[in-house]
């Protein structure tokens, strides 16, 4: 099988020594020793430039970059996080766009997505290229950003949990309670799967 794997997390360098990156080059490289061919698309790779496995970074585009650059200046961003809800909405259109051309050779069965806040990139691949999509919880993400970062665009970081949470074809959580918070946006029970890490 053809695996898309997608990380929109600023934070995550897919070759950094967080333990969430381990994770990343953990999965990716079970998914390969069990035969399937998998592509990884990331917002952030790391330094290392030495990956196992296909892995490209996925730039902001130009115009972006601008537009993020100049938010930052405003008045009504400093001492918020406004700027970087942004940057993650707008990245998030970003992914998909360079996603569809960078996939387009690729041609795969199946978009994985490890879910990061604002991140709709994964589900509007999957309906682009008519392929399922799996979405990795690890986290009950608007929760936490409420609580530990604070939120600029908590209604709009709400509604990009919902549309995710909902429009997966299936998604894999890291314990019950995060499968509850996924029902609890509406995905199906049906369509959880609890695998502790």
């Amino acid at each position: 099988m053809r695996i898309a794997y997608l990380t929109a997390d600023f934070g995550v360098p897919v070759l950094g020594t967080k333990g969430a990156s381990t994770h990343v080059r953990g999965l990716v490289q079970a998914l390969r020793a069990e035969g399937h061919d998998v592509m990884v698309l990331a917002a952030n790779i790391g330094e290392d430039s030495d990956a196992s496995f296909p892995l490209r970074q996925v730039p902001f585009g130009s115009t972006l970059r601008e537009l993020y650059d100049a938010l930052q200046g405003e008045a009504v961003c400093t001492g918020t996080r406004l700027a970087q809800d942004f940057r993650n909405l707008l990245y998030a259109s970003s992914l998909e766009f360079q996603g569809r051309l960078m996939f387009e050779e690729f041609g795969p069965d199946l978009i994985y997505e490890r879910h990061c806040l604002f991140s709709t990139a994964g589900r509007a691949l999957a309906r682009h290229f008519e392929i399922p999509l799996v979405l990795e919880l690890n986290a009950p993400l608007l929760v936490e950003h409420r609580k530990m970062r604070g939120l600029s665009l908590p209604l709009v970081a709400q509604a990009a949990e919902r549309v995710v949470l909902n429009g997966a074809d299936h998604i894999v959580a890291v314990s019950q309670a995060l499968r509850a918070y996924a029902t609890g946006f509406g995905a199906g029970p049906d369509r959880v799967s609890v695998i502790p890490r």
